[in-house]
């Protein structure tokens, strides 16, 4: 027992001692880990990417309508030729959106591309002259986008802030009725086709292996024109539309990267 008492004593020394070494080793080494995970997810950024957003969208059209000519409607309402009519709207919605694009990182500068095609409508209905003659106004279920993306890596905050550019198609459909005792009508659709340009900003952040997340805020504008027909006693008119539509748009989302 006394011969074995000195090496116990030293296996103990050996034991705390590398017990010391690993405690002031340990910032190295998980220094190390987390400075791997940073460049891993700094790239993870990069390449083909699919994704999925949520969007909450607040519209507002301004419809400015006006008739060809003077119009008698059931013996006493008229439509006075070239007198104009502004109707504002103001609408809420929420739609999905699928996307597809690209990303490229060269020394934290950030750019990508993306397509985007979104699914969902809303209509509503409201007052031109009196409760008889009506307009439907529909935002079309299927909308398509194309946007340009540029923006920085910030390492502090291991996410990407960036601007947005593109352009959005998203058609609107006018159609003009009217319905009162006797005399009823059901106008022509006038389809608003034009292109809304699109800007915006944007932050992304890695969140798994090829999994980001992202938010973003978009404001959309077009200015365009579009003619409806009715027939109210057989008498047709043709209104002229000119419409204005502005469009605040915020989404979150996901993205896998390929």
């Amino acid at each position: 027992d006394l011969h074995s008492f000195p090496t116990r004593r030293s296996s103990d020394l050996e034991i705390k001692s590398s017990l010391c070494s690993a405690l002031l080793c340990s910032p190295v080494v998980y220094g190390d880990v987390y400075q791997q995970i940073e460049e891993y997810s700094a790239s993870d950024l990069e390449g083909l990417t699919v994704g999925i957003d949520f969007g909450y969208s607040h519209s507002r059209l301004k419809n400015e309508q006006y008739a060809q000519e003077f119009l008698p409607i059931n013996g006493g309402l008229s439509y006075p030729e070239d007198t104009s009519v502004v109707v504002e709207q103001k609408r809420c919605s929420t739609d999905v959106s699928l996307n597809i694009g690209y990303s490229y990182l060269h020394e934290n500068w950030y750019l990508g591309a993306a397509g985007e095609f979104s699914f969902g409508e809303n209509a509503k209905k409201f007052v031109i002259i009196d409760e008889g003659l009506l307009t439907k106004s529909k935002i079309f279920g299927f909308s398509s986008a194309f946007k340009l993306k540029s923006g920085y890596y910030f390492k502090d905050l291991n996410a990407v802030i960036y601007g947005i550019a593109g352009l959005k198609w998203r058609n609107v459909e006018i159609q003009y009725n009217y319905d009162e005792e006797s005399v009823s009508a059901v106008g022509s659709k006038a389809k608003l086709t034009t292109p809304l340009y699109t800007v915006g900003i944007g932050i992304e952040r890695p969140i798994y292996n090829k999994l980001s997340v992202s938010a973003e805020y978009e404001y959309t504008w077009r200015n365009s024109k579009g003619t409806s027909k009715l027939r109210p006693n057989e008498v047709p008119v043709c209104f002229y539309i000119k419409q204005r539509m502005r469009e605040h748009s915020f989404k979150i989302g996901i993205k896998y990267h390929i």
